[in-house]
């Protein structure tokens, strides 16, 4: 399901119902990269020639399991609460973060 569905989709629920399924998912464990694409990045800082330092935040923050990814399902749902708490949100315009942009079709 992508995104912007499902988003649609959260928005008709209640904030208590969107609590419920936070802690639910929450309390699950996170999903599995099954891919082996976290895993084959973290072989390759650990076996690289990456600055110490770099190394040393894996050690911090669980190691090479890939543990410390952040858990993309929990995000619809924060997203959903969050704009409900600050509708504003949604009215202010965003660019993108890694400094690309998107030009508008010349008219």
């Amino acid at each position: 399901m992508n995104r912007k569905h499902l988003l649609k989709e959260l928005s008709t629920q209640s904030e208590m119902a969107l609590k419920e399924q936070i802690d639910f998912l929450a309390s699950q464990p996170a999903p599995v990269d099954e891919s082996g694409v976290a895993q084959n990045m973290f072989h390759n800082i650990r076996t690289l020639n990456v600055p110490q330092r770099v190394k040393s935040i894996l050690d911090s923050t669980g190691g090479s399991t890939g543990s410390v990814l952040i858990r993309q399902d929990l995000e619809p749902v924060l997203y959903s609460l969050f704009v409900r708490r600050f509708p504003l949100w949604e009215a202010i315009t965003k660019a993108q973060s890694n400094g690309l942009t998107i030009l508008a079709p010349a008219a």
